[in-house]
């Protein structure tokens, strides 16, 4: 595990376990990437030109950070396994570089 990244705590207690998830930034942010997948392969088949362009015309993040959100989902079960609960913490597991509250 890289230097500096947090992981969740574990713990039987399931409130705490709630909270955790609720806490969990990667889990939203997978979320955001699993939406965004779905639109690109359902309503774009794939098409990475057309798909940029709908997210520049209709949404308030860049392509820049919608990619990264589509890495977070994508690598979901890798950030599980390995404890990763902040966004900054997933971006630097994954090589991800720039801000992490683009």
């Amino acid at each position: 595990m890289a230097k500096g990244i947090r992981k969740t705590t574990p713990t039987p207690d399931p409130e705490a376990q709630m909270l955790n998830r609720q806490f969990n930034d990667v889990d939203r942010y997978a979320q955001a990437g699993r939406e965004l997948h779905t639109i690109l392969h359902q309503r774009f088949n794939g098409d990475r030109a057309e798909f940029s362009y709908w997210i520049r015309c209709n949404l308030d993040r860049s392509t820049y950070t919608v990619n990264r959100y589509l890495a977070i989902y994508e690598n979901i079960e890798s950030l599980k396994c390995a404890g990763i609960i902040r966004l900054k913490d997933a971006y630097r597991f994954l090589d991800i570089h720039g801000k992490p509250t683009d």
